[in-house]
């Protein structure tokens, strides 16, 4: 059965995750286990979109047509896959929300942020989807930063010894235009909206140690003609945080809002933060990146 690590776990699963970096744990000592199940009803799901409900420690996620997820006590993942043609599409729920929701059971925090390793740590850049955060991972581990995570960033708190983020896995997920600019081989992708827009490919450098969190900017796409950096305040440190906590309505649904905002409020505490406006669109996007990059080399 295949082996993986992502975010320093060790897992194992039924079906192949080729995003995953493959690997070998001869001893047996899993983190997560991903089965074939059948998972079953979640209640009364809406006719259309995508449906959830959780409990303590438990999640169970519906897709219609592609497949239902239960994910139990941050080891276990149960997929119920509907269309063996639906893998793939099967698998961005899966490296999204799924392992979100597995992440904050095992009391993580679980970031919208693409972040990238420098010689004095990791830096996260957070931001909504469009805000430009894979374009800048994918663009600065081609300059020599490499890339921690494309999209969600995992924070997690090594028992009083200070917080660390693991690597994710080296996959950039960018929109076609970026991918040209960056004379990038194009591999299709299918995307969460379900619209051929977005291709995956191979990260060009890809962190292989977890790494100490020294600096979170969040990023905001703006009707300005360069870019702007100002440092938050520690209230503002804390509410955005919160604000760019990935799928957030899964910690709270879990229980789990509490502990949640007592690791974001220790993670302020012991980071800078920053608020980053940038010109929308890609027609200042050499500038924007140049900018980008002394603030990665100022650190």
């Amino acid at each position: 059965m295949p082996q993986y690590i992502a975010y320093s776990l060790r897992i194992q699963s039924e079906f192949e995750i080729p995003e995953f970096h493959q690997a070998s744990f001869p001893d047996g000592n899993l983190d997560v286990a991903i089965a074939s199940n059948t998972v079953g009803s979640i209640g009364t799901p809406a006719e259309r979109g995508v449906t959830w409900k959780a409990s303590a420690n438990l999640l169970e996620l519906r897709v219609p047509s592609v497949a239902n997820f239960l994910v139990v006590d941050g080891r276990n993942i149960h997929i119920e896959l509907f269309d063996p043609t639906k893998e793939r599409e099967m698998r961005v729920y899966l490296l999204g929300s799924v392992i979100a929701a597995l992440l904050y059971q095992r009391g993580d925090l679980v970031m919208h942020a693409c972040s990238i390793a420098t010689p004095n740590g990791a830096t996260l850049f957070c931001g909504k989807s469009g805000a430009g955060k894979s374009t800048l991972a994918a663009t600065l581990a081609l300059n020599g930063y490499p890339m921690i995570a494309d999209d969600v960033t995992v924070i997690r708190n090594s028992d009083g010894c200070g917080f660390y983020a693991p690597p994710s896995f080296p996959i950039s997920r960018l929109c076609g235009d970026v991918v040209s600019l960056l004379n990038w081989t194009k591999a299709k992708y299918a995307p969460l909206e379900l619209e051929e827009r977005k291709f995956q490919t191979s990260s060009p450098r890809f962190a292989s140690k977890a790494q100490l969190p020294t600096r979170i900017a969040f990023l905001i796409p703006d009707a300005v003609e360069r870019i702007s950096i100002r440092p938050f305040s520690p209230l503002e440190s804390i509410s955005n945080l919160v604000k760019r906590s990935y799928r957030y309505r899964f910690a709270v649904g879990m229980g789990l809002k509490e502990a949640h905002f007592k690791n974001i409020t220790e993670l302020a505490q012991s980071v800078q933060c920053f608020e980053i406006r940038r010109p929308i669109g890609l027609q200042n996007l050499d500038s924007s990146l140049r900018a980008l990059m002394d603030f990665v080399r100022d650190e």
